[in-house]
Order: structure tokens, then sequence, then C-alpha cells
């Protein structure tokens, strides 16, 4: 379930431009000022500063797999090469199918409100926000939907989901 956006004001959590309602309760009189910190780390332009290894051009998958001792039961050097080249990595049978059909419609919720959300947006490598699209691309090869946990529980429970954090 994605929250519609909520008018700033005070007692909102602010992600971005986006702000959810929290009721104002008094436990979250700080949520703003943190929350506005956060945000100017996570914008476009802290990005390409403050990015993982494996996203800097001369990261050097093979090296690190290398370096390590112990390797996880599955082939880390392909799935890194993968989230390199693709953007995305697949964990065969990690989660359910109901809760893929649920981030599905998250994702398909998203694509046609993309104006009523600031979602950041990656277009064959181009980033930009969903408020500066005219149109969101029929095609979508080469696009990616950045921070989707900021919108979608579903893939935020599937970010955490063990046999991705292990």
């Amino acid at each position: 379930m994605i929250p519609k956006p909520q008018p700033h004001g005070w007692g909102f959590f602010i992600c971005g431009k986006l702000s959810y309602d929290y009721g104002g309760s008094e436990r979250y009189a700080g949520a703003r000022e943190t929350m506005e910190k956060t945000r100017q780390i996570i914008l476009p332009e802290a990005w390409s500063q403050q990015r993982p290894w494996l996203d800097h051009p001369e990261a050097d998958i093979d090296a690190y797999v290398a370096s390590l001792g112990k390797l996880p039961d599955y082939d880390l050097q392909a799935k890194l090469h993968a989230w390199k080249r693709d953007g995305i990595v697949i964990f065969e049978g990690a989660v359910s199918h109901k809760a893929i059909d649920a981030y599905l419609a998250d994702i398909d919720l998203l694509i046609r409100n993309f104006r009523d959300y600031e979602i950041p947006v990656e277009v064959k490598g181009k980033q930009l926000s969903s408020r500066e699209m005219d149109a969101f691309p029929d095609d979508l090869t080469g696009v990616k939907l950045n921070q989707m946990h900021w919108f979608s529980k579903t893939a935020a429970r599937l970010s955490l989901t063990p046999q991705v954090t292990d």
C-alpha cells in the first residue's frame, strides 16, 4: 500500500518532497528536521558522490570476490556482475509469488500516477524526478524506479528478505 502525498505541515514525515501523515504526534516532533537532513544526503546531486563502490565505473568485482574468505552458496560474482550490468539481481525462489504480485501492483500504481509522487527515475542512465517527465516511457527497457522502498511497503519488506540481506 502506497500512502498518498499529504500537504507539508507540522507532524508530517518528510521524504524528498513527499510527506506521509503520522497524525502530528508529539513523538514525531523531530522527524521533519531529521528527514530534511536525510533528504539532503539522498538527493541526486549527492548520489554520485556517495554511491556504493559497486556503482562506480572502476569497481573491480572479480578482485572483490577473490578477496573474500567464505563465499555464499550462490554465485556472488555472477550476482554482482548482473547488478552492475542490469541494475537488478534475481534470487530465484527467495520470496513468495504473492509478494512479487503486490510489488508489481505498487510499480503499476506508481507508473500510472507518476506525477503524484516524487519518484527518482533512471531512464537509460539519466537520473530524473518523475515530476520532470512529460510522460512515462511505454518501453520500460533501460528504466529503473529508484528508492522504491520509500513508496512501497512491499518493496521495503522485500529489501529485508533474509536471502538478500544475509
